[in-house]
């Protein structure tokens, strides 16, 4: 992991970082579940979405990004609640670049985004995600790193973090970091995972 180096996203590292994005998550279980399996649309609307959420100059969204044999290798994303909520202004004002971005699978991407929202806390903390990790990458601690690295962030901050997951290996990353499990449910046919970290 000592080759490996986190540091904030920058405005010029947006684009490769949602690219990168569209990658990790092209084969992502309940991507694929949203997109009727069909990988080339689940990398589209990854980059896609990844675009409209994804904000470096924003002071409610953290983003971190890791590089290695210098490239881009990972991203992390994190929003201080309540912003993690989009308004409905905030609705809005994003529908017409969600409904090019996923065409015939945003209904089923609302009812995911619906279903995760009801175990959403409604206190303060840091809402973690998405995480990636070029598939090219993958199994040299960059996940590790990009947690360690966020989680600091919030706690310097004095934020407890909320995540989740439906990967079992990401289960597994946010156990590392002493998040607990307080919900479990099934979305789309996959179980999620909502954990908890408290603030430090």
């Amino acid at each position: 992991m000592n080759d490996v180096t986190v540091r904030p996203l920058s405005a010029a590292d947006k684009d490769e970082a949602c690219r990168l994005i569209g990658l990790a998550f092209a084969g992502h279980q309940s991507t694929l579940a949203i997109v009727r399996g069909d990988r080339g649309k689940a990398t589209r609307i990854m980059r896609q979405s990844a675009h409209i959420i994804i904000d470096p100059g924003s002071r409610f969204r953290h983003v971190l990004v890791a590089e290695r044999e210098g490239r881009l290798a990972g991203v992390i994303h994190a929003v201080e609640w309540p912003h993690c909520q989009l308004t409905a202004g905030q609705k809005l004002r994003t529908a017409p670049a969600l409904i090019r971005a996923m065409g015939s699978a945003l209904p089923r991407a609302m009812a995911v985004t619906k279903a995760r929202a009801e175990h959403e806390p409604r206190k303060d903390h840091w809402h973690l995600g998405p995480t990636a990790v070029h598939p090219d990458h993958q199994g040299h601690g960059i996940g590790t790193a990009l947690f360690g690295s966020i989680l600091e962030l919030a706690d310097k901050q004095g934020s407890a973090a909320f995540a989740q997951p439906d990967a079992d290996h990401t289960v597994s990353l946010c156990e590392k970091f002493d998040f607990k499990l307080i919900a479990e449910q099934e979305i789309q046919g996959l179980a999620t995972r909502s954990m908890w970290r408290e603030a430090r």
